[in-house]
């Protein structure tokens, strides 16, 4: 996992920083949220998170782990996809729980 250093603070008269740990996501052995997936570019579902419901909705509208989907554009809190040969809106929190 790739992790990157966020300057926190600047001490006055020291030259000491003070930094966290932030996580990066990366396509490489990592995953990611679709809300954080470039547009046009073409993403493979690695994980659907949520109730079974929400699973189950989202599996009907064609988002299944393998699938390819490719975010279109967003607006408004909604995120416009590709799925399946069809352009489906969904809402940002359940983008969120589609992870590629």
């Amino acid at each position: 996992m790739l992790y990157r250093l966020a300057v926190l603070g600047f001490f006055k008269n020291n030259w000491n920083l003070e930094t966290k740990k932030e996580k990066v996501f990366t396509a490489e052995g990592g995953t990611m949220p679709l809300t954080l997936a470039g547009t046009g570019v073409p993403q493979i579902i690695q994980k659907i998170s949520g109730s079974a419901e929400v699973r189950q909705h989202l599996s009907d509208l064609g988002f299944v782990v393998g699938g390819e989907v490719t975010v279109i554009s967003t607006s408004m809190g909604n995120v416009i996809v590709k799925v399946k040969d069809a352009r489906v809106a969904i809402s940002k929190e359940m983008a969120n729980k589609i992870m590629v």
